[in-house]
């Protein structure tokens, strides 16, 4: 019977192949090094941009975010250029928002005091990208829409 079992699930060791363990550190990283830079200093000068329209409802029906009884949200999709004083990052960011009339821009510092959370998670084609949790009214009052 155990051999029916593992050959059914085929329990053998599985090795990893080059491109993937290549890839899997590049994200840890990034992950690593974003952290880094979203805890440190870029509290102080970053921007956290949101394609789309900003508003209560739009943050709570996206894709792929959580709602929790009390209405605090985890999981938005944003990008935080680390410093607001980069305008070459930020204009190359701002250049490749395809697809929505409209952006929202906050300061991450104001994110923060908001009592937000930036969680990092870069993706290969986007190593801006990040998830934004907090309270969405408080959130969307800190974006102006551009």
């Amino acid at each position: 019977m155990k051999n029916i079992i593992n050959q059914l699930f085929n329990l053998r060791q599985i090795q990893p192949s080059p491109v993937r363990v290549k890839k899997s550190l590049l994200i840890l990283v990034t992950v690593v090094i974003w952290s880094l830079v979203i805890i440190g200093s870029a509290y102080a000068a970053g921007i956290v941009i949101r394609g789309g329209n900003c508003s209560v409802e739009s943050f709570k029906n996206a894709s792929g975010v959580n709602v929790d009884p009390s209405g605090y949200i985890t999981g938005l999709s944003v990008n935080v250029v680390p410093d607001q004083n980069d305008k070459a990052t930020y204009v190359n960011y701002l250049n490749g928002i395809v697809g929505y009339a409209h952006y929202g821009v906050a300061k991450l510092e104001q994110i923060k005091k908001a009592g937000g959370r930036i969680t990092p998670d870069p993706l290969l084609n986007n190593p801006y990208h990040c998830l934004l949790s907090g309270d969405p009214k408080k959130l969307v009052s800190l974006f102006t829409r551009y």
